[in-house]
């Protein structure tokens, strides 16, 4: 008897796991940040097969990561276009001192059910390296701000 309960008691936890994990799968992650605000310049990593490649790959991840300051004007110069904007127009921001910079542009604009979404394209480098974002960052009546659907 206590057995045939157990069994049923966990077949009843491993469908409400799967459940719960095949409704995170199916919807989409909204951010508050945009990628390039926070991601690293650098895109081409070592193939992770030893101890020696992570630490290599953190490194790289590191040396091409944009300062706190620099993130905040990407952030700023993100939700600037956002709110600013029309499509086409692009807005820019540049560190001399640490041979940064980055770019926003709005390519697209279209309306949802109590707002409106719009794409963007960021580019951000620091010395010799470049990264392209496409991103889309939607307002609604339910929520205040911006949100980045990935």
């Amino acid at each position: 008897m206590f057995v045939k309960n157990s069994t049923a008691v966990l077949k009843l936890f491993i469908l409400g796991l799967i459940s719960l994990l095949l409704t995170n799968c199916a919807s989409n992650k909204h951010n508050v940040n945009d990628s390039a605000s926070y991601k690293s310049v650098n895109q081409h990593y070592a193939k992770v097969n030893s101890s020696a490649n992570i630490l290599y790959n953190y490194a790289l991840s590191k040396k091409y990561s944009l300062s706190k300051a620099d993130k905040g004007k990407q952030r700023d110069t993100v939700f600037y276009v956002l709110n600013q904007l029309d499509e086409g127009q692009v807005a820019k921001w540049y560190n001399e001192d640490k041979h940064t910079w980055g770019a926003v542009k709005v390519v697209a604009s279209f309306p949802t059910g109590t707002g409106y979404c719009r794409i963007l394209f960021s580019e951000i480098g620091k010395k010799d390296k470049s990264r392209f974002y496409k991103e889309t960052a939607c307002t609604d009546l339910a929520y205040y701000g911006w949100r980045f659907i990935r």
